[in-house]
């Protein structure tokens, strides 16, 4: 559990600070984080190979969802999240 805890990038003390259902919480985030970021991943390269076999390729514009330059509803803001778990570390005393 230890090695799951810092291959997440926690710190060691927190680790002993948690009880197993935060542990739990904790690191189910973190592997549906990288199960995200693995998937962004496959739409980008996938899309890449795609837009690199049309022979015109639109404005940026025409592939956006919803308002262009917008955020979509369902997206977490930049840094948002970051600021979740700063308040988990925070309630935890770190």
């Amino acid at each position: 559990m230890l090695a799951d805890w810092t291959y997440a990038g926690q710190p060691v003390d927190a680790f002993w600070a948690l009880s197993p259902r935060e542990y739990h919480a904790c690191i189910g985030g973190f592997v549906q984080r990288r199960r995200d970021d693995f998937n962004m991943a496959i739409r980008q390269a996938h899309t890449t190979a795609v837009l690199g076999r049309t022979e015109k390729i639109g404005p940026v514009d025409d592939y956006l969802i919803g308002e262009a330059g917008k955020a979509r509803s369902d997206q977490v803001p930049a840094g948002e999240g970051l600021a979740a778990w700063a308040a988990v570390l925070e309630g935890l005393g770190r």
